[in-house]
């Protein structure tokens, strides 16, 4: 049989590209440990990219509540009703996470504090992540995941808030907690002042974090409380009704204490007032505040037990008038710890003696009354132990 040139050269062609089965399996064995090594590399920039959307996404979220701060008129409403207009948990699931509580009433969705969480617990990537508005500005915090590889992200978000100690948190919940008192200090403050109140109030004192600032009001105005009520009421009323006001406030070596309705005099016409103790005020509140707190105080050492503070309008209020405290030792205590002290049930009483032996003979016979002879009859043995 003759073979051809040009089947020849074909052969030596097939010989030269063809690989062998080895050959295969060494360079699968290759591209498998290849892939082995980027996979898990290429799922987590999938996974860091799915975090920037989100802090995109979370970042339009506090522009939003920025916007609804900055045209809010009461700080505490805002505190406790604002919330993102946009805030999507459906758009969040797509890149891996959910709103925090989404749901519950536990939801963690309002202006003042919003927080994302991965979608699957089991995940060791994607990390939580949070922010606040309030007056301060826009605070951001983190909770870094296991995988260090997320790490820069975490910080990208709240630099040193990415992971909180123990310090910074009670540092934090500390801040928020001035920053809620100095807004309701604030908040009174401003309420007397347009309401026409009349006497002495607070004001949010910078450097001791107090509301212990003293500031008096006449109408709307601010006066010295060094006289200034007194001068204020002159200018309105006369002096006939600011004499007699003075004369109450002190009253009795200024113990004197008003009518919970108030009191007048014609020289005042139909401004009334209320005087404790030595203040004076020209509406109940503060009056009904310092009598509960004044009558506590009178209580406390002689009560045990529940105590209701008085007097209380009849239409409520104000804090504490009504509140109901627990006190043992003439100090408040919390419940738990009064029903394990002063209302705790007292020991039971000693178990009664028990009963006298039954002797023989009986009745005890008269010698065993004898002091010399009664120890010398065995009759007498168990009377002598009587």
């Amino acid at each position: 049989m003759k073979i051809s040139k040009d089947s020849k050269i074909i052969s030596e062609d097939k010989e030269q590209v063809g690989f062998t089965l080895v050959e295969l399996v060494v360079v699968l064995a290759g591209l498998s440990a290849i892939l082995a090594f980027s996979f898990p590399a290429f799922l987590n920039t999938l996974k860091l990219n799915r975090i920037e959307e989100a802090k995109a996404l979370m970042n339009s979220y506090a522009a939003e509540c920025l916007g609804k701060l900055r045209i809010a008129t009461e700080i505490q409403t805002f505190r406790e009703e604002a919330r993102p207009d946009t805030i999507d948990n459906e758009k969040l699931l797509t890149l891996g996470y959910k709103i925090d509580g989404f749901g519950g009433e536990q939801e963690k969705s309002k202006c003042s504090f919003t927080r994302i969480i991965p979608a699957d617990q089991e995940e060791k990537f994607l990390y939580a992540f949070s922010f606040i508005v309030s007056p301060a500005g826009v605070q951001k915090r983190a909770t870094p995941s296991n995988d260090p590889k997320a790490l820069n992200s975490c910080k990208g978000w709240a630099g040193q808030l990415c992971g909180l100690s123990p310090e910074q948190e009670a540092y934090f919940a500390e801040l928020e907690r001035l920053q809620i008192a100095e807004e309701n200090c604030e908040k009174d403050y401003k309420k007397k002042l347009v309401s026409g109140f009349v006497g002495q109030t607070s004001r949010w004192d910078s450097v001791e974090k107090k509301c212990i600032q003293p500031v008096c009001l006449y109408k709307g105005e601010v006066v010295s409380c060094n006289g200034g009520i007194e001068k204020a009421r002159e200018r309105e009323l006369g002096e006939e009704c600011t004499e007699w006001a003075k004369n109450q406030k002190n009253k009795n070596n200024s113990t004197y204490i008003s009518p919970a309705s108030g009191e007048t005099t014609v020289a005042c016409g139909d401004q009334r007032f209320w005087f404790h103790t030595g203040s004076e005020w020209n509406e109940p509140d503060k009056w009904y505040e310092k009598a509960c707190e004044y009558n506590y105080q009178k209580d406390r050492l002689k009560t045990e037990g529940e105590y209701k503070y008085n007097p209380v309008k009849s239409e409520g209020g104000p804090k504490p008038c009504g509140d109901k405290i627990w006190i043992c030792d003439g100090n408040q205590v919390e419940y738990s710890e009064y029903k394990d002290t002063c209302g705790a049930a007292p020991p039971p009483p000693p178990p009664p003696p028990p009963p006298p032996p039954t002797c023989t003979p009986f009745p005890k016979p008269p010698i065993c009354d004898n002091a010399m002879l009664k120890w010398a009859y065995k009759e007498c043995i168990c009377w002598n132990k009587r």
